[in-house]
């Protein structure tokens, strides 16, 4: 007996000496095997019809747009019915970067890839953490595995497209660099992320807090701080209004409990402590769940990191204090910012107890992530992770080609799961919120639009027969699809050259008609027709024909974006 023991004993550590040494291979192995097995996902739930207008198609229509040599141009984004800048209403210039890689292989699919491959290589940072606190083998490689079982990844990686997921290996980067020393790679990570989005200046605040703290660097944390909060002001005071016709940034909506601007804001957060728990604490089962799928994975070593707490808080505030409950909803991709540093927060709190406590606690992590995963994640063995997702439904395939018959040119409104599937066009407009501002030429009516049908057949023939009646006539059916087109007009059609913008409804056009028709409507509808209303000349926009812009000969994708840049 004590022979097989000693020889148990004897192969424990033989795996543990062949893990040590070749850990970065296994690491690199697992992060290849989730971004190919991700992307395939993603690929196989947007081809089965399962991905939606927003934001797969937003994003979609932006990068063909943009290699068109409109740059940032959509219809979608913000339900603003003439083409407009996607930057009037998020300022994320690195779209602009990307376009050559989208150029490349000009698909939907290139997105989805992008976004797993960027979620796939967060997972590095946190090994390169992890090196610098513990021992080589498995007590690295938990966090590794931490990183992968945390509920929000796969669900944010399976969720469409969102710019924002691209900052999480920046951000996992530009914290292994501070830690590091290097000070330049630092600063050219965490700058790099200001490029992603308007709200990733906010994030770098917790840095600059950090270094002031943590590393007693006055001049860093100050220069920090100083470069974030002229970004972000640029950001959200000159820039998107400059693309938005001087209007202000509208998402400071989703804060409206705590103030009218972003001096308001900050003054209550920082002076009113009532005002600012009483938020906190609306919806708190929510936010509540919200916290543990995040923290729950390092059992709340966070709070052991020391000034490490400094680096979450900024995005704790703009997810909780939110009065939007998809921002705390660990669903959706809002959480991208936050899960690097609160898993390095973790890894940074657990580093600091005493070497003898670490297995046991390392073990924690590693069971709580498991668990975690399975009651909430989007991982194939998690309660969450709906396989149906990656079935074609049928009823598409036999419907699909009839879409063959849609001029690229023709302004077109769809419903969900159909819309990302059309996105490679100037006019396109969501049903459900545009409704009262599109003139279209083609309307594609699906019976399982989440939104307002939500597989209400009769619904589906009421909205057939609507749109019959008001102009269009149906040229194809299927199992609750719908395929029409507009009726000829004294026996002619519109041009398809043509872009005729606003709607042919009696008295749609009225900005207090289209605020009437939006206020039975989500937020998302009322803050469009809040955008509508207040910033743009509803009625001459109705009656205004716009003829497209057309290149004399075909030239680069470069050359052209540069011409749409210079105003040719």
């Amino acid at each position: 007996m004590v022979g097989v023991g000693s020889k148990a004993v004897r192969a424990c550590r033989n795996v543990g000496r062949s893990v040590a040494d070749h850990e970065r291979w296994i690491v690199l192995g697992v992060v290849l095997a989730y971004v190919a097995a991700y992307a395939l996902l993603s690929i196989a739930k947007h081809q089965s019809f399962h991905s939606t207008a927003f934001d797969l198609a937003v994003y979609d229509q932006i990068f063909w747009n943009t290699i068109q040599g409109r740059p940032f141009e959509s219809t979608l984004d913000r339900g603003i019915c003439e083409p407009h800048s996607f930057l009037g209403g998020h300022f994320s210039p690195v779209l602009l970067l990307l376009a050559p890689l989208y150029a490349a292989v000009p698909r939907v699919e290139t997105l989805l890839v992008l976004q797993t491959a960027a979620l796939g290589a967060g997972a590095w940072p946190i090994y390169l953490l992890a090196r610098s606190r513990f021992p080589a083998g498995w007590q690295r490689l938990v966090w590794v595995a931490a990183y992968f079982l945390i509920v929000p990844l796969a669900h944010m990686n399976l969720f469409d497209f969102h710019i924002v997921t691209l900052a999480v290996p920046l951000l996992g980067l530009a914290l292994y660099f501070l830690d590091r020393g290097r000070t330049v790679a630092f600063a050219i990570a965490l700058g790099s992320t200001f490029l992603v989005k308007e709200e990733l200046p906010l994030v770098a605040l917790g840095f600059a807090a950090y270094v002031l703290v943590a590393k007693r660097d006055w001049l860093l944390g100050g220069a920090v701080a100083a470069a974030s909060v002229a970004w972000f002001v640029f950001a959200v005071k000159v820039a998107i209004p400059a693309f938005n016709a001087g209007a202000e940034y509208h998402y400071l909506d989703f804060y409206a409990r705590l103030g009218d601007t972003e001096l308001d804001i900050a003054r209550t957060v920082l002076t009113d402590p009532v005002r600012t728990g009483q938020v906190l604490l609306t919806d708190a089962n929510a936010k509540l769940r919200y916290l543990l799928v995040i923290f729950g994975p390092g059992l709340g070593a966070t709070l052991l990191s020391g000034p490490g707490v400094l680096l979450v808080l900024p995005q704790l505030g703009y997810t909780l204090l939110s009065g939007y409950a998809p921002q705390y909803a660990f669903e959706n991709h809002y959480s991208a910012t936050l899960v690097p540093l609160a898993l390095a927060t973790s890894l940074f709190g657990v580093a600091r107890l005493r070497p003898r406590w670490r297995t046991g606690v390392l073990l924690g992590v590693l069971a709580a992530s498991v668990v975690l995963s399975l009651r909430w994640g989007a991982l194939p063995h998690s309660r969450g992770f709906d396989a149906s997702r990656f079935d074609r439904d049928a009823r598409y395939a036999e419907f699909t080609p009839h879409l063959t018959a849609i001029d690229p040119r023709a302004a077109v409104m769809t419903q969900d799961f159909v819309a990302s599937h059309l996105a490679q066009r100037r006019l396109l407009y969501y049903e459900g919120y545009q409704r009262t501002c599109a003139v279209a030429d083609w309307i594609v009516l699906d019976y399982a639009d989440p939104q307002f049908v939500k597989r209400d057949r009769d619904k589906h023939r009421r909205e057939i027969a609507k749109f019959e009646r008001s102009g269009f006539e149906t040229v194809a059916r299927g199992d609750g699809l719908a395929l029409l087109r507009r009726r000829p007009v004294g026996g002619r059609g519109r041009s398809a050259d043509t872009l005729v913008v606003g709607a042919r409804e009696s008295g749609a056009c009225a900005p207090g008609a289209l605020a009437a028709s939006a206020s039975s409507r989500d937020r998302t509808a009322r803050l469009a027709a809040r955008a509508l209303v207040d910033e743009r000349p509803i009625a001459p926009v109705c009656q205004r024909s716009v003829a497209p812009r057309r290149d004399p000969a075909p030239r680069g994708v470069l050359e052209r974006v540069g011409a749409a840049l210079r105003g040719e």
